[in-house]
């Protein structure tokens, strides 16, 4: 059986993003369903500053989170056990390109993040490989699944690869989703309908989509402890690489 086409993606500002302006940060509409859908159709890897797994050892009430957490409290089980999580060098000058790229890696991949580093960019464009990566808009509600629709345009999936992947075309659909968050769609169906802890997981993963009030509940599991911690994690990170960039700047100045 061939392997299947690896995607790379990325956490925070991502699949969770500030969704309106001034918010905190929330995961964007229907992420969790279309993660599902995703792990069947590729072979998928988190490439994130976020932790696989709690550590050994807690510091803090904020270590307790880690990516297996996260998507645990979000019904999630499926993707921790479909997810690989990419073990890459955080100090590494290329930064998560050097992760893409390195000897070994499989050839056949996409990945889906925010706007990338310029030496990120750098490192793809000389391999000649920019294509393989698609950018999110890392502000509004729409940006993951932009993403996605342009991967499937670029690696060739139609309506029928996902559904042969039990997924539905649209939950990839902005405008059926749309509609469905406001109330008005055909994905809401029985408002009154009651919830049946006895239910199975397929029969429980439609009463989510038929409730988007579901995606409230989704937004305080993450704002409360983790997202605060992780957001810091990743600006240091940011700052760090903003600050590398202006050093190998200033050498090449002085070289000229």
């Amino acid at each position: 059986m061939p392997r299947k086409m690896t995607l790379y993606i990325d956490i925070g500002d991502t699949i969770i993003a500030q969704v309106l302006p001034g918010s905190g940060f929330d995961l964007r509409p229907c992420v969790m369903t279309q993660l599902r859908v995703l792990g069947r159709m590729y072979d998928c890897c988190w490439l994130t500053m976020w932790p696989h797994t709690a550590p050994k050892h807690l510091r803090s009430r904020e270590d307790r989170m880690s990516i297996v957490t996260l998507m645990g409290c979000l019904y999630g089980t499926e993707i921790n056990e479909r997810f690989r999580c990419a073990d890459w060098d955080q100090n590494h000058e290329q930064g998560k390109a050097e992760f893409v790229l390195r000897e070994g890696a499989p050839k056949d991949w996409y990945w889906i993040e925010n706007p990338l580093f310029k030496i990120e960019r750098e490192a793809l464009a000389a391999a000649g490989l920019m294509d393989r990566y698609i950018s999110v808009e890392p502000h509004g509600p729409w940006g993951f699944l932009n993403a996605v629709n342009e991967l499937f345009r670029r690696s060739g999936k139609t309506e029928n690869d996902i559904k042969r992947d039990g997924g539905r075309p649209e939950w990839f659909d902005k405008a059926v989703i749309a509609t469905a968050k406001s109330g008005e769609g055909q994905l809401v169906t029985k408002p009154s309908e009651p919830r049946d802890l006895g239910q199975s997981n397929s029969e429980r993963l439609q009463v989510e989509l038929r409730y988007p009030m579901h995606s409230a509940q989704q937004a305080r599991l993450t704002s409360r402890a983790a997202l605060p911690k992780m957001a810091v994690r990743d600006a240091r990170y940011r700052v760090r690489r903003i600050h590398d960039d202006g050093k190998r700047a200033n050498r090449s100045a002085e070289r000229i």
